[in-house]
C-alpha cells in the first residue's frame, strides 16, 4: 500500500509516517481503507495498542503518523530467541488480552491479529497495524468471496465468508499465543488449502503447548464463534494463569478437578494427524539461562530495521517521561551532530588560515563531492518514497552520477563566487578597519571563504551531506564522546595556531608581494586590482588562459 518512513516530529519524538503510493492513493477504496485505519486507531486508548499522532487522508499523498518505539515483532522474537516460557509468556498473554478489551470496547474488529502485528517492547505486548481492521458498524469493503489476512491466524468464519464478529479476534488471539509458546501455528504447516481446511474443521493440534495453557487455548480456538469467550472473559482468565499449574475444571458431577503437570488433556482435543514441520535451526543460549546471568535491571533490546509503532501515552503529559521509561524504554541515542559539525568547521577554518591556497582548493573538491552524494541520496530517497525499495537503486545512482556531478560543479561555482566576495570583504575589513597586515588579513579572508561554502546561502547541500555522514560514523554515545573530545582538542589547537602562526601561501606568492607589483604597474582601480590578483594566482599554479 505504501512506504513507512522514520521521522522526528516538532516535539523531538521519533514517529513512523505511512504514506500511500501514488498509484494506490488514486484509488478511492484505498483512501477509504486509510480513513478507516485512522478512525479505528483514534478510537482506541490503551498502552498495549498503537497510537495515532497525526493523519491526513485528503492530501495529495495521504499519510498517517504513529508513534515509534524500538522493539521486535513477536515472530522475530520467537525466531531469534525461541518460544516464550513461564512468566514471560503469561505477561504477553495478559498484555494481548488487555489490548483486545480496548479494541473491542471501541467497537472495532482488528481482523489481522498475528505474531507479525504484535510488537514486544521490554516484555510488553503492543498491537499494531490496523490496515485491514474495520468498524463493527462500518461497511465491509472486501468483495464477496474474498478475504484479507494470514490463513493460519484467521478464524473459520473469515475463511468461510460468514458474518465476522469480534469473536474472530479471539480465535486469532489463541493462534498467536500458541505460536508464542511453541514457535509454530496450531493448524499445522503446508499448503494454503491444507491450513485453511484445518482451520475450518477446528483441527487445532495443541499437544506442543504447555499443559497448563491448553484449556485456555482450546476455548479461544473453538470452531464455533458463539462458544468462544469474550475479550473481557479472556482477560479475566489470563489473570488466573500460573505457569506449571493447570486451571480447575468441573468433571460434570459437581466436583472440581485441579489438573497437574502430567495431565495430557487428550479428551479436550479432536484427533489430529499432522506432518512434522521442518527442523528449526539450533537455538541460541536459552532465555532462562540468560536471565539467570543478567542483572535484574531491564535492558533495552537493540533497535531493528523494521521496528514499528507503539504505545499510547498517558493522559497526563507530565507523566510522559516516567511512562516512556516504564513502557517504551529509554530514548534512542542521538549523536550531537551540530556540535560535531561546528568542530569540523572550526578545524577547516583553522587550516584555511594557515594554508589558505591548498586548503581552499582541496575544500572545493570536497564540497563538490558532498553535493554529488547529497543529490544521489535524495534521488534514491525520493524514488523509494514513491514506489518503495528497489534492487536497481544502486545502478540508477551510478547512472545519475555524471548529471549530479555537472550540477554539483555549477552549484559550487555559484556558491564559491559568493564565498569569494565574502572573503574579500573580510580581507578588506581586517586590513583597513582593524589594521592587520596584508598577508594575515588575506589568510583570514581565505578562512572566511572556507566557512562561507557551508554557512552562506547555497551551503545547505554540503551541510546535509556532512550531517548524514556523521550519523553513519557515530553509532553510539561512547563514540560520540570520544570523537567530540578528539575534534574539540584538534579544533582548539588549530585555531590557536592560526591566530599566531604566519600563513603559508604555497603554491602562490604572499599577497603583499603581488599587491606591490600591481601598484608599481599602475593598477589602482578596484577591478584592475582584483583581476590582477586572480591572473597572478592562476599563472603561478600553471593555468594558462
Amino acid at each position: 500500500m505504501g512506504v513507512v518512513h522514520l521521522a522526528v516530529d516538532p516535539e523531538g519524538r521519533e514517529v513512523a509516517v505511512k504514506v500511500l503510493h501514488p498509484h494506490v492513493a488514486g484509488n478511492e477504496q484505498a483512501r477509504r481503507r486509510l480513513a478507516r485505519e485512522v478512525e479505528t486507531m483514534r478510537r482506541i486508548r490503551s498502552p498495549h495498542v498503537a497510537e495515532v499522532i497525526d493523519a491526513d487522508v485528503t492530501a495529495r499523498s495521504p499519510y498517517i503518523v504513529t508513534r515509534y518505539v524500538h522493539g521486535r515483532s513477536l515472530d522475530q522474537t520467537v525466531m531469534e530467541d525461541g518460544p516464550l516460557r513461564g512468566d514471560e509468556l503469561v505477561r504477553l498473554i495478559r498484555g494481548l488480552s488487555a489490548a483486545l478489551v480496548a479494541i473491542h470496547e471501541a467497537g472495532v474488529i482488528h481482523r489481522d491479529l498475528k505474531p507479525g502485528n504484535v510488537m514486544i517492547v521490554h516484555g510488553e505486548a503492543l498491537v499494531i497495524d490496523f490496515g485491514i481492521a474495520h468498524l463493527v458498524d462500518g461497511t465491509r469493503l472486501t468483495q464477496t468471496g474474498m478475504f484479507v489476512g494470514t490463513p493460519g491466524y484467521l478464524a473459520p468464519e473469515v475463511l468461510q465468508d460468514s458474518e465476522i464478529t469480534q469473536a474472530a479476534d479471539i480465535h486469532s488471539f489463541g493462534s498467536t499465543v500458541y505460536y508464542a509458546a511453541t514457535g509454530k501455528g496450531p493448524f499445522g504447516s503446508g499448503s494454503f488449502e491444507a491450513i485453511c481446511f484445518n482451520v475450518m474443521e477446528g483441527r487445532a493440534d495443541l499437544s506442543a503447548a504447555p499443559g497448563w495453557l491448553r484449556p485456555f487455548l482450546a476455548e479461544t480456538l473453538d470452531v464455533e464463534a458463539r462458544r468462544r469467550p469474550t475479550a473481557r472473559a479472556v482477560r479475566a482468565k489470563a489473570q488466573e494463569l500460573v505457569p506449571g499449574v493447570s486451571p480447575a475444571r468441573d468433571d460434570g458431577h459437581g466436583h472440581t478437578k485441579v489438573f497437574s503437570r502430567e495431565d495430557t488433556f487428550s479428551d479436550l482435543l479432536p484427533p489430529v494427524n499432522y506432518a512434522e514441520p521442518p527442523p528449526r535451526p539450533p537455538r541460541r543460549e536459552s532465555r532462562q539461562a540468560r536471565n539467570q546471568e543478567a542483572p535484574p535491571a531491564v535492558v533495552a533490546p537493540p533497535p531493528v530495521p523494521d521496528a514499528r509503532a507503539a504505545a499510547y501515552p498517558p493522559p497526563d503529559r507530565r507523566a510522559q517521561p516516567a511512562y516512556d521509561r516504564q513502557v517504551a524504554g529509554p530514548r534512542e541515542y542521538r549523536a550531537l551532530h551540530p556540535l560535531h559539525a561546528a568542530l569540523l568547521l572550526a578545524i577547516v577554518v583553522g587550516l584555511a588560515a594557515m594554508l589558505p591556497v591548498l586548503t581552499c582548493a582541496f575544500l572545493l573538491v570536497i564540497v563538490v563531492g558532498l553535493r554529488v552524494g547529497d543529490r544521489l541520496y535524495r534521488g534514491v530517497e525520493q524514488r523509494r518514497s514513491v514506489r518503495g525499495g528497489n534492487g536497481n537503486d544502486a545502478m540508477l545512482a551510478v547512472l545519475g552520477t555524471p548529471m549530479a556531478l555537472a550540477r554539483a560543479v555549477l552549484a559550487t561555482a555559484l556558491s564559491g563566487i559568493l564565498s569569494f566576495a565574502f572573503g574579500l570583504c573580510v580581507w578588506g575589513g581586517l586590513k583597513w578597519l582593524a589594521g592587520l597586515g596584508t598577508d594575515r588579513a588575506a589568510a583570514y579572508g581565505a578562512a572566511a571563504f572556507a566557512a562561507g561554502l557551508f554557512v552562506l546561502p547555497g551551503g545547505a547541500a554540503p551541510r546535509r551531506a556532512v550531517m548524514r555522514t556523521l550519523t553513519a560514523v557515530i553509532p553510539s554515545r561512547q563514540v560520540m564522546m570520544v570523537s567530540g573530545l578528539v575534534l574539540g582538542v584538534l579544533a582548539f589547537f588549530l585555531v590557536a595556531m592560526a591566530l599566531g602562526a604566519s600563513p603559508t601561501w604555497t603554491p602562490w606568492r604572499p599577497p603583499s608581494k603581488v599587491i606591490s607589483e600591481l601598484v608599481s604597474e599602475g593598477r589602482d582601480t578596484t577591478w584592475e586590482f582584483i583581476t590582477g590578483l586572480v591572473n597572478d594566482f592562476i599563472g603561478r599554479i600553471g593555468i594558462r588562459i
